[in-house]
């Protein structure tokens, strides 16, 4: 999926596991989430998950996670906060890490009530948002930063096959590279919502998961779930709960549009889950205009 990525087959996990927390050796293990991008997951057991970076960004992670996602608790949904952690050992070079398995599946896959949800994650975004950020977080998402991710985005038209019109796609750069910067406060934001990183029960938004890309920033980083998770009608109801200033709604549809557009051809042949959440993501901006 990534030039220079560490895979972890089950053998390998498996052995981790016994070497270091052989409690859990007589677990059942098998391997979940082959949508995933940064990890490779395993179910261990009925109650666990294992998660193994693929990247050195990733490992990373595992420490921005356990020192915060706990101060941000409690949040009106669940969030899985990690409960072990492992070293690297069996030629595996990254550090890992044992959280709780959190029922649902990916908003993708499971039947969703739009409706219900576009209000259940506004109650949850606005709860997230109105965290204290304490000043020794990580602003992982800077002023500019929607600056950086249209700059980068030729590259990734230019390998555009029949997803969509590259001349429109450049007009649409072009028009979102002249949006206001984030001048407002930071707040806690998770950074990258969309429909595998959602899981659901019954309908219902039952777990925000996957919180690698969270930070203290804009948060119109997470209003960009309008486009990667809702319709129309849904996206205006999730519009009316946030009631975000124009701006930052519409910096949120540049970076649904920056994300989808450099997804798309990057994980065309690796990722088909994220890649079809991406197109039509896409096609949502598209049918948008800006206000």
């Amino acid at each position: 999926m990534h030039q220079g990525q560490h895979e972890v087959t089950a053998r390998r996990a498996r052995l981790l596991i016994a070497s270091q927390m052989p409690d859990l050796a007589a677990q059942p293990l098998r391997r979940v989430g082959q949508s995933g991008t940064d990890h490779v997951l395993f179910r261990l057991g009925k109650s666990l998950v294992a998660r193994f970076p693929r990247l050195p960004h990733a490992e990373a992670q595992i420490d921005l996670q356990a020192a915060w996602l706990p101060q941000l608790s409690p949040l009106p949904l669940p969030v899985p906060m990690a409960q072990r952690f492992g070293l690297p050992g069996q030629d595996y070079p990254f550090r890992w890490s044992v959280l709780p398995w959190m029922k649902g599946l990916p908003a993708d896959i499971a039947p969703l009530n739009q409706a219900r949800a576009a209000t259940t994650l506004a109650s949850f975004l606005n709860a997230l948002h109105a965290c204290r950020p304490l000043s020794a977080a990580p602003v992982t998402i800077i002023s500019n930063q929607i600056d950086q991710r249209l700059a980068v985005l030729e590259h990734y038209i230019a390998m555009f096959q029949d997803e969509a019109d590259p001349h429109r796609l450049r007009h649409i750069t072009a028009d979102f590279r002249k949006l206001p910067r984030h001048s407002g406060p930071a707040v806690w934001v998770h950074g990258d919502l969309h429909p595998l990183n959602l899981l659901t029960r019954y309908g219902k938004l039952s777990a925000v998961i996957d919180w690698g890309s969270m930070g203290l920033g804009d948060p119109a980083m997470d209003l960009m779930a309008a486009w990667t998770l809702f319709d129309a009608p849904a996206r205006s109801l999730f519009r009316q709960a946030m009631a975000p200033a124009n701006d930052v709604w519409d910096r949120a549809r540049a970076l649904a549009f920056s994300k989808s557009v450099a997804a798309i051809p990057y994980y065309r042949t690796t990722n088909p889950r994220l890649r079809d959440v991406m197109k039509l993501t896409l096609s949502r901006v598209l049918q948008d205009s800006l206000e």
